[in-house]
């Protein structure tokens, strides 16, 4: 059961978790407001419950609508790479060779990943997988973090690599399940 107080939300322990989640947070501050109409004594112990619902609401459905249009935003780009990769393994190829050409192109790369991550991170609670978005987006965070810290030449070095070594067929087979995987992603976050 979830208690609302002036300025903090907690969560009796419920199972083995004590943690307070943002569905949790956000029951809660609907709660705290629809209740208000039932309870207009005007005493101050509902009126903080309910203003604290109204920051809490006011706080995270912003965040979730970013995190919801980045997660869409990055199931496109799956959805394009896929297309590209189906239709043109050999431009889709060329294309991975470019990948970490540059610092400037690394950075951007890895940067639009933690973002994607931290979407995947903040959305979790409100997807139909909310385990798997979580381990995902922290496993995409690290991983851009630990590619950002690699030197150029090694990452640039195993685009190229795999830009060799994948023939053409092998791509337009690998192209699908990156348009499945943004369609999937589309229809999980939502």
């Amino acid at each position: 059961m979830l208690r609302l107080g002036a300025g903090h939300v907690s969560r009796r322990h419920v199972g083995d978790s004590n943690t307070c989640r943002y569905r949790d947070v956000l029951d809660a501050g609907y709660r705290a407001l629809s209740s208000w109409d039932d309870r207009q004594q005007g005493n101050a112990s509902s009126r903080s419950v309910t203003l604290e619902g109204c920051r809490l609401i006011a706080l995270h459905i912003p965040m979730q609508a970013v995190a919801l249009l980045l997660l869409c935003v990055a199931a496109i780009w799956l959805a394009a790479v896929g297309l590209l990769m189906t239709l043109r393994p050999l431009s889709a190829l060329a294309f991975l060779r470019r990948t970490a050409a540059t610092q400037r192109i690394n950075i951007t790369e890895q940067g639009l990943r933690l973002l994607a991550g931290a979407a995947l991170i903040v959305r979790a609670p409100f997807s139909k997988f909310p385990h798997i978005f979580e381990i995902g987006g922290w496993f995409i965070v690290f991983s851009s973090i630990a590619l950002l810290l690699l030197p150029l030449r090694l990452h640039a070095g195993y685009a190229i690599w795999w830009a060799n070594t994948l023939p053409p067929w092998a791509v337009r087979v690998i192209g699908p399940l990156s348009i499945a995987a943004g369609a999937g992603l589309i229809t999980v976050a939502v």
